[in-house]
């Protein structure tokens, strides 16, 4: 901000400068007209350098505002990073479960380990059959018969 304020003063002393050279040649009353008007413009110049400053604090305030979102959203992040690993895990673990019987794959490293597994599912069903089974047959028998 210091080079607009050097800015601002330096078009103040130019101006300045323009109206001591003008006035050589003028009357006294028209001196003093020209000294207002200077007066005048650096009033405004001053005006809009203060106006300038005020603003600079504003965004300022703002610029620290926004960096202390930008830390609270980090930590959010630095919160979440243990959820994040745990979920790409599951989904890379679901994706190897989807390659079953189309390469080598953890799940299919599984599969082959359990090489019983076509004859351990058809004896389950079995055990499960023979209990419906039994469950029918006492059920009916242990009803006396007349």
């Amino acid at each position: 901000m210091t080079g607009k304020l050097k800015g601002g003063m330096f078009l103040a002393l130019a101006v300045v400068l323009a109206a001591g050279l003008a006035s050589v040649g003028c009357g006294p009353s028209e001196e003093d007209e020209l000294n207002k008007q200077i007066l005048a413009q650096i009033a405004v110049i001053d005006r809009e350098v203060k106006a300038l400053e005020r603003h600079q604090e504003s965004m300022r305030g703002i610029v620290i505002d926004m960096q202390t979102q930008v830390n609270l959203m980090q930590e959010e992040l630095n919160r979440s990073a243990p959820r994040i690993h745990a979920a790409k895990s599951a989904v890379s673990y679901l994706g190897e479960l989807t390659t079953v019987g189309f390469g080598e794959s953890p799940a299919r490293y599984t599969l082959r380990t359990s090489h019983q597994w076509g004859w351990t599912t058809i004896g389950l069903v079995s055990l499960f059959l023979f209990i419906i089974w039994l469950f029918y047959r006492l059920r009916y028998h242990s009803t006396p018969q007349q």
